[in-house]
């Protein structure tokens, strides 16, 4: 049975799928391209995932998780902006 817990080699495996599956798509994508650009074995990568799928779907999470992180900084730096921005002055008519 695949471990679900993160780890220092798990999480390579993601990162590589996201950036794999982004470029050249989900059925473009093999275990051997993922393996490769984590620079692991096809034994790590079943330690962690049942099969690709089960890679696919933790790097969804991983993406969705990013764009959270994303989003909140968007609205924070937007936030920080119109803080430092000073009002607009009316002009005289």
């Amino acid at each position: 049975m695949p471990r679900t817990a993160d780890s220092a080699t798990r999480e390579p495996l993601v990162a590589a799928a996201v950036r794999l599956m982004l470029t050249k798509g989900y059925v473009a994508t093999t275990v051997d391209d993922v393996c490769a650009s984590a620079r692991l074995t096809k034994g790590a990568f079943f330690h962690y995932f049942e099969d690709k799928e089960a890679l696919a779907q933790a790097a969804d999470r991983a993406m969705h998780r990013r764009e959270l992180v994303v989003d909140s900084l968007t609205h924070y730096r937007r936030y920080v902006e119109g803080l430092l921005t000073p009002p607009r002055r009316k002009r005289a008519a």
